[in-house]
């Protein structure tokens, strides 16, 4: 921190010596005259202001083509150079003509000077260094989410693996598998199929973060019939879309089963009374509702899944989930995100 703080003084130090050199080329000058440091203040500030206008009215990100900085130096440089020329002129043109009651005549070659000497000698400084402290500090965080993402990839991950490898789950699908063998081998042909298809899409996507969402409907409609083949079709999926086809859509891997699921395990249903559970598509989002029937015994809820989901989007694609709670209803909406935007 020390040497930055004597850099700055050599650099604001620097200007204020060209500054005061330059103005005696037209008028005597004091140094130690306030207005004179008053005046380079303003000149330094409205370079700093303008450079973060520009910045943000061209949602400059983090870059290393350097004609993407020249462009930003010389959009904040007009502006900044219009600002405050403009300013001197109207303040000089009211002390003359206004306060002195005497006439005015633009000196264009002080004009001129005044408008290079703040793009050279005080804007290019000014930009340039907060231009550098901007790409600092957004790769900074560019690395902070980068490793953000990898932690919530390895925990989404990790809990598909275990999934995979738990006994409990094994042990329920193979107890439902000899059941159907027994009394529906149809049923039972049915069952493998889409068990393999899940463990297929594990397999082909666990180390994605987004995938295509016709994919993903995919993979939960298939989790949602094996649900309905072993609790004998105790879940209604109703799907209403906007948008058609889904391919240039993506989504967080394993989002919209992990949606499914959470309904499951907290939710009551039978062949009698089916719960409904609604996806509905948009161009943007799409939302995931159903109905509250929360079982007598309820399941402790660790939200790890909502909690990793909402991590992957946030870090990789600036984007929240909503999460919607009513006495009745639970919805969650995911963003949908555009091929070629990650």
């Amino acid at each position: 921190m020390p040497y930055y703080s004597i850099l700055y003084v050599l650099i604001l130090g620097s200007l204020l010596y060209v500054n005061l050199a330059t103005a005696q080329l037209y008028g005597k000058t004091l140094f130690y005259h306030p207005m004179e440091h008053v005046g380079l203040l303003v000149y330094c500030l409205v370079s700093f202001f303008a450079t973060r206008i520009i910045i943000h009215l061209k949602r400059y990100q983090a870059s290393t083509n350097l004609w993407k900085y020249i462009e930003v130096v010389l959009l904040a440089g007009i502006l900044n150079t219009m600002l405050t020329t403009g300013v001197w002129m109207l303040l000089r043109f009211i002390f003359l003509t206004v306060v002195n009651d005497g006439n005015w005549q633009v000196n264009w070659a002080s004009v001129l000077a005044n408008m290079a000497f703040i793009f050279f000698n005080l804007h290019i400084v000014i930009a340039g260094g907060y231009l550098a402290y901007h790409y600092l500090n957004q790769a900074s965080q560019a690395e902070l989410n980068r490793v953000r993402a990898e932690q919530a990839s390895s925990q989404a991950r990790l809990k598909l693996l275990q999934q995979q490898l738990e006994p409990h789950f094994l042990f329920n699908n193979l107890n439902v598998l000899s059941s159907l063998i027994s009394y529906a081998p149809e049923s039972a042909e049915v069952y493998v199929s889409k068990l393999a298809n899940l463990y297929r899409y594990m397999l082909k996507h666990k180390e994605s973060l987004f995938v295509p969402l016709t994919e993903e409907m995919i993979f939960m409609t298939d989790y949602v019939d094996l649900m309905n083949i072993r609790f004998d079709g105790a879940y209604a999926l109703n799907i209403k879309s906007d948008i058609t086809p889904y391919e240039n859509k993506l989504i967080a891997s394993g989002g919209l089963q992990t949606l499914v699921e959470n309904a499951i395990k907290h939710n009551s249903a039978s062949s009698e009374e089916p719960m409904e559970i609604d996806l509905f598509i948009a161009q943007q989002h799409m939302t995931l509702i159903n109905r509250k029937t929360l079982k007598p015994t309820q399941v402790k809820s660790t939200k790890t899944g909502l909690s990793n989901l909402q991590q992957r989007y946030r870090s990789l694609a600036n984007k929240e989930i909503t999460i919607e709670e009513s006495e009745g209803f639970f919805s969650v909406s995911l963003p949908l995100l555009e091929q070629g935007t990650l």
